[in-house]
């Protein structure tokens, strides 16, 4: 997925220019963050109960296509209304027609989000491995195609995308499906479930999310397009350092719920001290590297990306050790906690971003972003160790036993797919 996001970034903004690639990741930001408060929590909530009650799974599943389908649809009306404002007095650089694209995409993303709780939930990796590859290749071979025939723009780019998330969609439904007679079935009592858990996670998922992608809005209201675009291809790179810790973020809730159903209590150490090493030493060649390839890569208009990308690498730690944390908390049952950690960081983001985006452009919205991760982490750590067993040398200073460990692991699954679904 990093892969194909990467070529792709390069074909958009090799051809559209900053401005460009700034509006396409402006009308993305807002469709991710506007089906998140549609999903309400379900994403996170189908994962934890998917895990702890298999049978109930095509419940979970009809409740979430029939609710958040509908939540997104009515946040994507109210969303068009939004967006059309915003254009008309901060954003005239925006497409006419992203006022019903942008919509449009909402619902979709609101159910997909909801739809991978439930794959991860009932550990079907690989199938999200390919569903995801399915919306990308999609987008990549097509984009490519485009820019072949001279033919791409930022609207086109956004249909394309749209697409890719339907029929990413309608595959992990039919594996959800597969194999169960009884089909969908609507039920109460699941989704009383779905809410009781849901609740807190919201709060998670909405200010984790505004945590990451509000700084874009606030970029587009105070600078210009080509800003947007600088900042998002920073942390468009950045956030591709959070793909491992992601995929391992679901895994550990998956597990953890598992294990304490089974009577299991596992500080899962060894995966933090692993995302310090690997993400660690990716953050230090991306440091060393970037100032050199970004401007022959992506051309050398984008130079003005390269210090907020700088500024946000140490935020990048954080935040991947700060979402591990906070699935393993989730795992435990404890969604208050780590929801309260992404609020409290969301608010000092945006007190942070109102502050420095006027006085230092998007170096002041990097800075802010990484303080406000550190202090997320800070949060997690605190309520994971309160809640385990764990101590702070045991959960994140590597020992040489443990690099010999990582080591073997890493050896082990390198060559065997099977082994590596996570």
């Amino acid at each position: 997925m990093a892969g194909a996001r990467f070529l792709s970034a390069i074909l958009i903004a090799r051809l559209l220019g900053p401005e460009g690639y700034g509006i396409f990741q402006f009308a993305l930001t807002t469709s991710i963050i506007a089906a998140t408060l549609a999903d309400f929590g379900f994403g996170i909530a189908n994962n934890y109960l998917a895990s702890h009650f298999p049978h109930v799974r095509p419940k979970l599943l009809s409740n979430a296509l029939i609710f958040v389908g509908g939540s997104g649809t009515i946040i994507a009306l109210l969303s068009g209304v939004v967006v059309t404002v915003f254009k008309n007095r901060a954003f005239s650089e925006l497409p006419e027609a992203y006022l019903w694209l942008i919509p449009l995409s909402i619902p979709i993303q609101a159910v997909q989000i909801s739809l991978i709780g439930l794959i991860y939930g009932a550990s079907r990796f690989r199938e999200k491995v390919i569903g995801t590859s399915l919306h990308y290749a999609l987008f990549l071979s097509t984009t490519t195609a485009l820019a072949f025939l001279e033919t791409l723009t930022t609207n086109s780019l956004m249909v394309l995308w749209i697409a890719g998330l339907s029929i990413s969609s309608i595959y992990w439904i039919g594996i959800l499906l597969r194999g169960d007679s009884a089909g969908l079935q609507w039920d109460k009592a699941s989704l009383k479930e779905q809410f009781s858990y849901a609740r807190n996670a919201y709060i998670y998922n909405a200010a984790h999310m505004l945590n990451f992608r509000l700084d874009m809005f606030l970029v587009a209201y105070f600078l210009e397009a080509e800003d947007v675009g600088w900042y998002a291809l920073a942390t468009s790179i950045t956030e591709a350092l959070l793909y491992l810790p992601k995929a391992l973020s679901n895994v550990v809730l998956t597990e953890t719920a598992t294990e304490l159903q089974n009577g299991i209590k596992s500080n899962h150490h060894l995966v933090y001290k692993g995302i310090i090493l690997i993400i660690g030493a990716a953050i230090m060649v991306t440091a060393i590297l970037a100032p050199l390839l970004l401007p022959l890569v992506f051309s050398s208009s984008f130079i003005p990306a390269i210090a907020p990308l700088l500024l946000l690498l140490p935020g990048t730690l954080a935040m991947a050790l700060g979402i591990i944390a906070a699935y393993h908390l989730f795992g435990m049952g404890k969604a208050f906690q780590p929801s309260l950690a992404a609020l409290v960081a969301t608010i000092i983001t945006v007190i942070l971003d109102l502050l420095l985006i006027p006085l230092l452009g998007i170096q002041g919205a990097a800075l802010a972003s990484t303080l406000a991760y550190v202090a997320f982490l800070t949060m997690c750590l605190y309520f994971v160790l309160a809640e385990s067993e764990a101590n702070v040398k045991s959960l994140l200073i590597p020992t040489r036993q443990d690099m010999a460990m990582l080591f073997l692991v890493i050896k082990k699954v390198w060559p065997y797919g099977r082994h590596a679904q996570a």
